[in-house]
């Protein structure tokens, strides 16, 4: 019998967001330090596309329906041998004007082709691979790459999480936000995420949401993400342009009546704008609305180390992007933060103990708090950049939990 000694980390390995990318490589470079001759790196699991959650939405018992799904996984019989641990394994970056990015509506119909013919057996072959895995495997220590959501994918993560459960694992949930609404998803995570080993947590709020959903307290931690440990530019807190801002909206905080007067208020004062998307691919949209206001991004598909350097440059950073955020302040430039829908961003600042306040896309008093926000940063621009420079040692550290959680 194989033993279980193995570490599993599954996180996001393929991406057109530079933020994911730092995360998932920042956490895979600090698991190789800690434990390289363990290590196996894999992507969301593959070969479950037959399961959805319509499939136990309509059941008497959704749960008891998922469970007997999960328990016939977990005991499928199969064969294989465990190939090597990764040891060299890094985030693929896509280009958003790629082949990949711009045949998307082509592999959304491969999608489904693969779906339909995975729905004549019980999974696919890359399912068979992860079971196979699981022989040596003791810890999987699953990181969403940001917050997890009422998705399809994170239904056959849950199913994958559980079957890893029923197999003995010890499985842990690190690097997340949980942003789940009333329902068959809250109710499913707080069923598998209850029997966790250990779940580390990116605010307060996320931990209360699950603790409400039945989640047991003392097997959770908060602490930073593992973005946070992007090693800063060699100038880091020296600003090359004083005159110069990045900004960085998304579609769902893009309220074009308030976001154009308040960055034409910002350009009429003489400072130069630019779009700094860490995820272009998704908020280029946006950028063609704010033509002749704001100038063309010129960070498209750098990646994340190198957008840290390009951070750099400007005085402040205006983002509804979390990593964004996050990655300016390791460049050392003072970041006016935006909410989207939910509260990511806000409980992500208030446990880092971010002097600004976090401007909220969705309150009615939004264009009132951009405007006193930014002034905000203007007046206390100093002490902002003492507190980066005193706290992103201790924001490392911490990120760090999202390993320590092995112990």
């Amino acid at each position: 019998m194989t033993e279980r000694n193995g570490i599993l980390i599954s996180t996001k390995l393929t991406t057109t967001n530079n933020g994911n990318q730092a995360l998932s490589d920042e956490l895979i470079r600090l698991a190789q330090q800690v434990s390289p001759e363990r290590l196996f790196i894999r992507g969301r699991p593959l070969g479950l596309d037959r399961y959805t959650i319509n499939d136990i939405a309509k059941a008497d018992n959704p749960i008891k329906a998922f469970e007997k799904t999960a328990q016939s996984l977990a005991s499928a019989k199969i064969d294989g041998s465990i190939e090597q641990g990764s040891k060299q394994v890094k985030t693929r970056l896509i280009n958003h004007a790629s082949s990949i990015a711009r045949t998307e509506n082509l592999r959304s119909i491969a999608r489904k082709i693969r779906r339909f013919l995975n729905s004549t057996r019980p999974f696919g072959i890359g399912y068979k691979d992860r079971l196979v895995l699981y022989k040596g495997i003791e810890h999987y220590l699953y990181s969403a790459a940001g917050e997890i959501g009422e998705v399809g994918y994170y239904y056959r993560q849950l199913l994958d999480l559980r079957v890893a459960q029923i197999q003995g694992i010890r499985v842990s949930a690190i690097n997340q936000s949980v942003e789940l609404e009333k329902g068959l998803y809250k109710d499913l995570t707080g069923y598998v995420y209850s029997k966790m080993h250990r779940i580390n947590l990116r605010g307060v709020t996320s931990k209360n949401e699950l603790v409400d959903i039945g989640v047991p307290e003392k097997i959770i931690t908060l602490s930073p993400d593992t973005a946070w440990l992007t090693p800063s530019v060699p100038n880091e807190f020296i600003k090359t342009n004083t005159a110069r801002i990045g900004v960085n909206f998304t579609p769902a905080t893009f309220k074009k009546e308030i976001v154009v007067p308040f960055l034409s208020r910002l350009r009429n004062e003489g400072y130069t704008l630019e779009f700094i998307s860490n995820n272009y691919f998704a908020d280029k949209a946006v950028e063609k609305e704010l033509e002749g206001i704001v100038e063309k991004c010129t960070s498209a598909d750098l990646s994340y180390i190198d957008y840290v350097e390009h951070l750099s440059q400007f005085r402040f950073v205006i983002s509804a992007r979390l990593h964004t955020n996050e990655l300016a302040l390791v460049a050392g430039v003072p970041v006016l933060p935006v909410e989207g829908r939910h509260f990511k961003t806000q409980e992500v600042m208030e446990l880092v103990g971010y002097p600004c306040q976090v401007a909220r896309s969705s309150s009615e008093t939004f264009s009132d708090e951009l405007n006193r926000l930014f002034e905000f940063l203007v007046a206390n621009e100093s002490r902002i950049d003492s507190w980066i420079k005193e706290q992103l040692p201790v924001i490392r550290k911490s990120a760090e939990m999202n390993m320590r959680i092995l112990e």
